[in-house]
């Protein structure tokens, strides 16, 4: 979507050097990103929403306007230039400054001992420290539970993921009686009345950044986009699936965030999670995304089963 000659006029547009070279950048489900290389040596990534535009991009560059008052010094973005007019590219885009570092995504898996575990430390502890900002104003993101328990708050963000989900999928899944049974049973593992705080939403390897000089640290956290406010647990869906991938992850990343265990109510948020993104998965184009699918599918029946959450999905090292 974006050469060489779009690049300089979006380059131009926002002051920055010329282009020298337009990397698409693999991965992400959605949005479409490239790494514009410039003359002056930096590198500016821009997010491209092919969805057509539902403020999304707007929404996180006030999450990042947040963030730069409340913590400036967390490894971020320093700037983030949002271009609504499509006059340049048919969707809207963002423009930032690449992070440093490499992705830890890519990465996690081949590091030595003694540079993976630090690192993972450092995961939980920056999960932690984001959590420990606070609430976010209501301006900036919108607390569906604010007039109700959070208790209550799941169980309506539960229905309305369910009904998206068949309505989507054009059938009743062949667990959905199951579903609405096992979340009446369950619910009362979440909390009533939790400290809400910010969440941001898609807390993974994959949206880290690291760097080894004298020793290893992060240096990047990005993809705030889906970032809410609500009970800091919902945080951790991903970070306890890279501890059951790899136990040795485990125990790093609980240290960092300052826990023992995961905590019981996980597998509710992890029910509802797995059923929004099957939801989701359903209506991508050209066509759906049936290895997404399948994996969210086998992760509901294993939590309908109170079964480990990836049995049989995982091959712990």
């Amino acid at each position: 979507m974006i050469d060489i000659s779009t690049a300089k006029r979006i380059a131009d547009r926002f002051g920055l050097s010329l282009p020298r070279n337009v990397v698409p950048v693999s991965g992400g489900v959605i949005n479409r990103s490239y790494i514009l290389e410039l003359s002056d040596g930096t590198a500016w990534i821009c997010r491209v929403d092919v969805e057509g535009g539902g403020g999304k991009l707007a929404h996180e560059a006030a999450v990042y306007r947040w963030l730069w008052a409340r913590a400036p010094d967390l490894p971020i973005a320093t700037a983030y230039h949002v271009d609504p007019a499509r006059d340049l590219i048919p969707s809207e885009y963002a423009l930032l400054p690449r992070l440093p570092g490499a992705n830890l995504g890519a990465d996690v898996e081949y590091l030595p001992d003694e540079v993976c575990e630090p690192l993972l430390v450092q995961v939980g502890s920056l999960l932690r420290r984001l959590h420990a900002l606070g609430d976010p104003d209501a301006e900036l993101i919108s607390h569906a539970h604010a007039h109700q328990s959070w208790r209550a708050f799941v169980e309506v963000w539960f229905e309305e993921m369910f009904t998206r989900c068949e309505a989507r999928l054009g059938y009743a899944p062949t667990w959905a009686a199951r579903a609405h049974s096992w979340m009446k049973e369950r619910l009362a593992l979440v909390p009533s009345s939790p400290k809400c705080v910010f969440l941001h939403g898609d807390f993974h390897f994959g949206n880290l950044q690291y760097l080894v000089t004298r020793e290893p640290r992060l240096s990047g956290c990005f993809d705030l986009e889906w970032a809410w406010s609500g009970h800091a647990h919902c945080d951790l869906l991903h970070l306890q699936e890279a501890g059951t991938h790899y136990h040795a992850y485990e125990a790093p990343l609980l240290s960092g965030y300052g826990v023992t265990e995961w905590p019981p109510e996980l597998p509710v948020y992890r029910l509802i999670h797995s059923i929004s993104v099957l939801g989701a998965a359903i209506i991508e184009k050209p066509e759906p995304l049936w290895d997404l699918m399948a994996w969210h599918g086998k992760v509901i029946e294993n939590v309908l089963a109170d079964a480990p959450p990836f049995r049989d999905l995982l091959k712990p090292a």
